[in-house]
């Protein structure tokens, strides 16, 4: 009975290793696609804006705005020039084309049409601009009047999907509302799927889908990709998914759009990994132990969120892969925890320290489904703390302890620090579950304090820190802080002094600004 038990297994093992040309069909954001998107006669109704008035940040904004300039209150530092741009999901429903009294809608803030947005701060004045980007999912969603995130071959048997696999073109999914880069002489906006798409930074037309100029292919691409200063060189990693999937990491010149493998590693069950660390000499994912196992989406009807399984028992991993051989050093044990983001990483050649906000297990996924964001009784908003992770190198070890208590998401530092030691974060927080981020935080790593930018009604999007000109300290600088004010339903662009986090100025926008995920500021 054996050699049949390995002819069927090693046959199985090819089928499934060929199966996984159809995963370029659906994969896509963690967050995105991951639910059933069905028509709805009435959009999603936010009932509580008067105990929930951050929902005003997660609906469609139908105005369009072309260098629009803004009222100022207080006083923009003249040496503050360049642009600020952002990116989030803009619009949440679309009519269908048959009945326009149906519409089709997001079930996840996440699914959202990726919207653009340009702040131009120029001589102590800011001007504003807006544009829905044209990706092929918006434009598909357009003609057929149906917003529907690719499945996984939803419906079909196995068989079915089988066949699909070697015949059906891949769909690209495009949704590019999570983060904004610069590679080589191209603006791009990114999700977590190897499919930038290029737009001009003045204008916010959509241009084209970047296409690499390599023949590296994966499935799950990370959209926090580590720019090292030193090396004039990006990092980045992205998962092939198969009967035996990879971890491949890989560098691109500055500018370049030629992707290098540096490293590729092997895994029968990858992690979600929304970001991975990079310090001066080694490259660490954190794999939390939220997981799939990719043969599984050959035999269910499940959308693909519903694949991945939260197993706490197995701890979170963190695997060093050195920069410059590729070769991997180790993998490094600690408690379970999940996490989105890296606040920033370091090492002395002997230990690695990775700062990381945590979370106990993934409830702020679902945290998002406008089912729970519609009900008070439902809507919860898990809180990150603040914890540093210093792997020894030489052991095995991973001491652990916590920085901060306090809340903190969508952290930012000053970037001239990314990879070294430094001293302080910037981040969105908030005090109560039932609240949308509502301030802006700053802790300081060395004395384990904080400070915040608060008002009342008002909600908080990533903070970003600009160095003042020739500044020798690391705090040095301004923050800005796309904010709305959701008692004037209006947004406005926040400035912050990130020494004293006192507020200098804000420029207002006449409506409101869905809430955005990332962007950067791009000097003069």
């Amino acid at each position: 009975m054996k050699k049949p038990i390995i002819i069927i297994s090693t046959l199985f093992g090819a089928i499934a290793a060929g199966i996984f040309i159809y995963v370029d069909t659906p994969i896509s954001s963690i967050f995105q696609s991951f639910v059933v998107i069905k028509k709805h006669t009435h959009k999603h109704s936010f009932t509580n804006i008067d105990t929930m008035p951050f929902s005003i940040g997660f609906t469609t904004l139908n105005e369009k705005s072309k260098n629009k300039e803004l009222t100022i209150q207080g006083k923009i530092p003249t040496w503050l020039s360049g642009t600020l741009l952002r990116v989030g999901p803009g619009k949440f429903e679309i009519k269908d084309n048959d009945n326009n009294s149906e519409v089709s809608q997001a079930d996840h803030w996440l699914d959202g049409f990726s919207m653009a947005h340009r702040f131009e701060i120029k001589k102590g004045k800011v001007s504003y601009s807006n544009k829905l980007l044209k990706s092929h999912y918006y434009k598909k969603a357009k003609k057929t009047g149906i917003l529907e995130p690719p499945q996984i071959n939803k419906g079909k048997s196995f068989i079915g999907r089988l066949a699909s696999s070697f015949s059906t073109p891949k769909q690209l999914y495009d949704n590019v509302n999570v983060n904004i880069l610069k590679y080589g002489d191209h603006c791009v906006a990114v999700t977590e799927t190897p499919t930038p798409l290029a737009f001009d930074p003045n204008t916010l037309k959509t241009i084209e889908s970047l296409k690499f100029k390599d023949k590296l292919g994966g499935h799950f691409c990370c959209a926090h990709p580590q720019f090292d200063s030193k090396k004039q060189q990006w990092y980045n990693y992205f998962i092939s998914y198969g009967n035996t999937s990879s971890y491949v990491i890989y560098t691109m010149d500055k500018k370049s759009i030629t992707r290098k493998k540096l490293a590729s590693i092997s895994v029968k069950r990858p992690g979600y990994m929304h970001s991975f660390a990079s310090t001066d000499n080694y490259v660490v994912l954190t794999e939390v132990p939220f997981t799939i196992k990719p043969i599984d989406l050959l035999f269910g009807k499940k959308t693909f969120l519903e694949y991945f399984k939260w197993e706490p028992n197995k701890g979170t991993r963190f695997i060093v892969i050195d920069k410059n051989s590729g070769k991997k050093i180790g993998d490094y044990k600690t408690d379970a925890f999940f996490s989105l983001h890296h606040i920033n990483a370091f090492d002395n050649k002997e230990t690695i320290t990775l700062d990381i906000p945590t979370y106990q297990d993934t409830s702020v996924i679902n945290a998002y489904h406008f089912n729970n964001l519609c009900d008070k009784k439902r809507c919860s908003f898990p809180r990150a703390k603040f914890e540093r992770f210093v792997i020894n190198l030489g052991g095995k070890s991973v001491d652990r302890k916590t920085i901060s208590e306090e809340n903190i998401e969508m952290p930012r530092i000053n970037d001239k620090c990314n990879g070294c030691a430094y001293r302080y974060a910037y981040g969105t927080s908030h005090e109560n579950q039932d609240s949308f981020a509502d301030s802006i935080i700053k802790i300081d790593a060395h004395k384990k304090s904080h400070c915040h930018w608060h008002q009342a009604g008002c909600y908080t999007t990533e903070p970003i820190f600009v160095a003042k000109p020739g500044a020798k300290e690391e705090d040095d600088g301004i923050l800005l802080s796309v904010v709305l004010d959701a008692h004037k339903k209006q947004s406005f662009l926040l400035v912050l002094n990130a020494k004293t986090m006192k507020e200098l100025a804000r420029a207002s926008v006449e409506h409101h600004i869905p809430f955005t995920m990332h962007g950067q500021f791009y000097h003069s």
